[in-house]
Order: C-alpha cells, then structure tokens, then sequence
C-alpha cells in the first residue's frame, strides 16, 4: 500500500482571549487518486455524450423541440463548474471550509444557470403568446 505522510495545516485565532488551534489531517493516497480520475472521466464522458446529443438535435425541425442552443450553453456553464471544482479540490486540501463554501456555490451556480437556461426563454415564448391570444381575443369582443 502506498502512502504519504499526513500532510496537517494549523489554523490558530483568538476566541474571547483564548487561543484556538485548528488541526486538519489530509491522508493522501494512490487509491484516492484514482478514485477522482475515474469520477472526473465519468463526468467529462457525460458531458461529450450531452454535446453529441445537442449537436445531433440541432437539425430538428419542430421549433419547440429545438432546444440545442440552450443545451451547449448549459454545457458549457457545467464544464466551467466542474473545472473550478476539479481545481478546487487539488488545492483546497487543507482548507476544509473553503473547499466546501466554493464545492456548494457551483453546484448553486452551475444548477441555477442551467435551469434558467433550459426553462425560461421556452416559458417566455409561451407567455407572450397567451398574451397575443389575449390580446386578440379581447380586440375581437370590443369590435363586435
């Protein structure tokens, strides 16, 4: 079995005059190395299959099922998120918190902006349109 020395980051601060030491104990390992290679691979495969699949549904001619623009730009809001929390998590090692605090922002981030992007400008098109019907049909009362 191959491992390292516990690497450890001391974090001291002062509480009401006392003084507070924060230990942080990081074992590393072959296997954990590993284990995030074969977690990041997985999800960049995903993320070439969901591109495939865009690109592929580009060329459909229903316009509500047209959806491929939205998607690669979804895509693309994942990939830089995933990017930040690959980098995070080589370098954040020792700051646990932070590490968490930015691990739980862009999965915040990354799942806000996408489903804003897949949801919202279909929603809009169909709420100006029962505007338009509404508008038209209100029109077509006060004429007869």
């Amino acid at each position: 079995m191959y491992r390292n020395k516990p690497s450890y980051a001391v974090v001291v601060f002062q509480i009401r005059e006392r003084t507070v030491h924060y230990f942080v104990y990081v074992c590393n390992s072959r296997s954990r190395s590993i284990t995030l290679g074969v977690l990041y691979g997985y999800k960049a495969l995903l993320q070439i299959v969901a591109l495939v699949f865009a690109v592929s549904i580009r060329k459909v001619r229903i316009k509500g099922l047209n959806d491929a623009i939205y998607i690669i730009a979804a895509i693309y809001v994942t990939s830089i998120v995933t990017t930040v929390i690959i980098v995070s998590t080589y370098t954040l090692v020792e700051l646990v918190n932070v590490y968490a605090v930015m691990f739980s922002l862009c999965l915040f981030i990354g799942t806000t902006v996408t489903l804003i992007l897949v949801f919202i400008p279909p929603v809009s098109s169909v709420a100006i349109k029962i505007q338009y019907l509404v508008c038209m049909y209100s029109s077509n009362l006060e004429h007869s």
